[in-house]
């Protein structure tokens, strides 16, 4: 059965991105990033696409938007997602057997946030200083305590580790 499965790196308050982009760089983090999602179809929204500047290689890239994205390449999908229902929208996805990565930003976590079976977050340990100018993606990491129970965590460096968390109940 394919799961939905979240990733995102985030700080232990919930910071995923801040004026449009990831405020770290660990190689840890993109090389665990790259392994667990490398053949799967990934989702993510306008703005994360546009961010990364490309579709990511090896991977069926579907991209969320409300106001377009233009692309050539070959390996994405664009949805506008209008009134549809979240899970309509990669339903055709679901019948290939193979999990499906849901990979951000932060509206698109919402999105899909009661469909998600199972989260994988690498937490980093950073203080983000924030600036009254900033704004600032966060992923809502106690509800995610609340509503999943932890499977595992790994220790990729001393800077980050990541969790790995199943649905409690629906």
């Amino acid at each position: 059965m394919p799961s939905l499965i979240g990733i995102a790196a985030s700080t232990k308050d919930g910071v995923i991105g801040m004026n449009g982009a990831i405020p770290w760089h660990y190689k840890e983090d993109l090389a665990f990033f790259k392994f667990m999602t490398t053949g799967h179809t990934v989702i993510m929204g306008g703005k994360t696409y546009r961010n990364i500047g490309k579709s990511l290689p090896n991977r069926e890239n579907v991209i969320i938007s409300q106001c377009g994205v233009e692309t050539k390449e070959n390996n994405v999908e664009i949805v506008n997602i209008g009134d549809r229902f979240p899970i309509k929208v990669i339903e055709k996805y679901l019948f290939k057997n193979e999990d499906i990565y849901v990979i951000g930003g932060g509206k698109i976590y919402e999105m899909f946030f009661d469909h998600i079976d199972r989260w994988i977050i690498t937490y980093v340990d950073d203080q983000i200083e924030l600036k009254s100018m900033d704004f600032v993606t966060r992923l809502d990491v106690d509800t995610i305590c609340k509503t999943f129970k932890k499977l595992a965590e790994i220790k990729l460096s001393d800077k980050c580790k990541v969790v790995k968390y199943d649905r409690i109940f629906r």
